[in-house]
């Protein structure tokens, strides 16, 4: 992929993972916050590192620690531009790299998709909302037990987030035998993208083609905004990355967080 659409798609992840938070820049980065949800990394986190000398790597750092002593952690997302310098500084200093996440973008048609007959909706009715609590709170537990469990006030920040996202945007339940069973966020970003967020299905309902079928609406959704590529974001070390290869997702870059816990 050439390199401005990959910046492009960079700036656009970006921006997509800032939507519902309060965004500033500082000198050589984004800076988000959300001091109502201050140990929620996706809310919390600086962003776009762009420091190259060790001064502008000072001023960072300094605008990091400024901007986030409401919460216990330090957090930076790093993509395929972060300077190499601004990485090994993080590592000198005794940040921890997290697993990598892949973004992956569609600009074609979309791969074939076997599913069972499924209903589609917006969230909008009280029912919708109650069904779509009830998946991210599954969608909570199976991520503690694979990584230990989250707090109450993670989790209640998390679904705030991904609602917040979602005035951007939409959130779409696919409903199979009548009974929600899965959802996605899908939100138009700068630059003709699309993202596609927070997809989860129910276990009791996988392998059977419904997040494919769920992934293939969103980006029909998308493209029906004016995006002409939608990309989203898989664990490198996890499963899921298969399913959108599948559909024609292409990686195009890694991303990695950086954290660090303060007193």
């Amino acid at each position: 992929m050439a390199g401005s659409f990959l910046q492009a798609l960079a700036e656009a992840h970006d921006w997509c993972e800032a939507l519902g938070h309060s965004s500033v820049e500082g000198r050589h980065c984004r800076l988000v916050t959300d001091p109502e949800h201050p140990d929620v990394w996706s809310a919390n986190h600086a962003s776009g590192l762009r420091a190259t000398t060790p001064a502008e790597i000072d001023e960072t750092l300094e605008d990091i620690e400024t901007a986030y002593g409401h919460s216990r952690y330090r957090v930076v997302d790093a993509d395929a531009f972060t300077p190499p310098a601004v990485l090994a500084r993080l590592a000198l200093d005794g940040w921890q790299e997290h697993p990598a996440v892949i973004l992956m973008a569609l600009t074609g048609r979309i791969g074939p998709i076997e599913a069972p007959p499924l209903e589609f909706r917006a969230v909008e009715s009280a029912d919708d909302w109650s069904d779509l609590r009830r998946l991210h709170d599954l969608d909570i537990s199976e991520v503690g037990r694979a990584s230990g469990p989250r707090s109450p006030e993670i989790a209640e920040g998390l679904f705030h987030g991904m609602v917040k996202k979602a005035r951007s945007g939409r959130i779409f339940l696919a409903r199979l035998d009548g009974r929600s069973c899965a959802y996605a966020l899908a939100v138009p970003a700068p630059r003709d993208f699309g993202f596609i967020d927070d997809v989860f299905t129910d276990p009791d309902c996988r392998k059977r083609g419904v997040a494919s079928a769920l992934v293939g609406h969103c980006v029909e959704h998308l493209r029906g905004e004016g995006c002409a590529t939608a990309f989203l974001t898989a664990l490198a070390s996890d499963t899921p990355k298969r399913l959108y290869a599948r559909l024609g997702f292409a990686p195009a870059m890694l991303a990695r967080r950086w954290v660090k816990t303060v007193a």
